[in-house]
This record gives C-alpha cells, sequence and structure tokens, in this order.
C-alpha cells in the first residue's frame, strides 16, 4: 500500500521490513501525517498466498513485471514470494554484481554449487569485480595511517616483543 509510493528502494526496503514488525504505526487518512494509528502486519506478506505465489511462478519463465503482476493478482508479495522460490528454481536470471557478492548470493539463497552460471556481457566483468570488491585509498589517508602506525609504535616500542614489532 504505502511501500509502493515511495520512489527510493531503499526506502521501499526499510518500509517493508517495519510492515513485518508486530505492529507498525502508518498515517490515517482521516488525520493528517503527523497522528498515527497502528496497524497490523503488512497485508500482502501472508504464508498461504506466498507458498501460492512460490509454486506459481516457478511454472513458467517470467520476468519481473509479470512476477509483480501474478503477486498483484493473488494478493501476495511478489519480492518475497520470489525470495522464496529462489530454492526451487532452476533458472534465475539476476546482475552478476548480485552473483558475485557472496553476502547478497547468502541473502538471497543462491548456491553455485553444482550450478551452471551464464555471463552476458562479461566484457564488463573485471570492472565489476573491482568495484564489488575493490576499494579506493587516497594518499592523505595513507599518510594518516602511516602517521598513526608511527605514535603507536613510538608509545608502546618498549612493550611490544621482536614478533609484533615486526607486524607494526
Amino acid at each position: 500500500p504505502t511501500v509502493r509510493r515511495l520512489k527510493l528502494v531503499s526506502l521501499m526496503n526499510e518500509r517493508c521490513i517495519e510492515l513485518q514488525q508486530k505492529s507498525v504505526k502508518e498515517p490515517s487518512k482521516e488525520c493528517d501525517a503527523k497522528r498515527q494509528k497502528k496497524t497490523g502486519k503488512c497485508p500482502f506478506y501472508r504464508s498461504d498466498p506466498m507458498q501460492e505465489f512460490k509454486y506459481t511462478s516457478l511454472t513458467a519463465v517470467r520476468d519481473i513485471e509479470e512476477l509483480r503482476e501474478v503477486g498483484t493478482q493473488m494478493g501476495t508479495c511478489p519480492y518475497y514470494g520470489t525470495r522464496f522460490s529462489v530454492p526451487y528454481a532452476h533458472l534465475i536470471v539476476l546482475p552478476y554484481q548480485m552473483l558475485l557478492h557472496h553476502n547478497t548470493r547468502e541473502a538471497l539463497g543462491i548456491t553455485l554449487r553444482g550450478s551452471v552460471v551464464i555471463i552476458d556481457e562479461a566484457h564488463n566483468l573485471m570492472d565489476t569485480i573491482s568495484a564489488v570488491y575493490g576499494a579506493e585509498i587516497r594518499g592523505n589517508q595513507v599518510m594518516s595511517s602511516h602517521d598513526q602506525l608511527k605514535r603507536y609504535f613510538e608509545k608502546y616500542q618498549k612493550r611490544l616483543n621482536a614478533k609484533n614489532l615486526m607486524y607494526v
């Protein structure tokens, strides 16, 4: 309901999480937005329709818009319903940034063991790997770190044994 009106994905995710809590406060239509009324859990996050959606989503290859439409028709959350169907799917199409990032794969329930992975537009793969796992360090950060290590070494030099000094 109010989630679909939000424009940013991060705000949508936060609102979905709030709606999954025991009870949430939602602006009342009868009064201004500052006054709140308590509502129950998210009306689209229900077990039975979600299970039905999970199996329905696996009967044919569908794109994201078709999955949203099926979820809307069934009165359930297509996002979570799709996530529940991932372990049973034979084909999963997703951006390879999500595939390459271990925590994202884990959160989605995707395991690569025994899977065939096909990467479209692999010419972008090295840039994506660098973006996912790389870090940019500026010269001033290196200088600051060096200064901090130097001060640490000066302060604790007499307490450190030879092995610890080697690591500093």
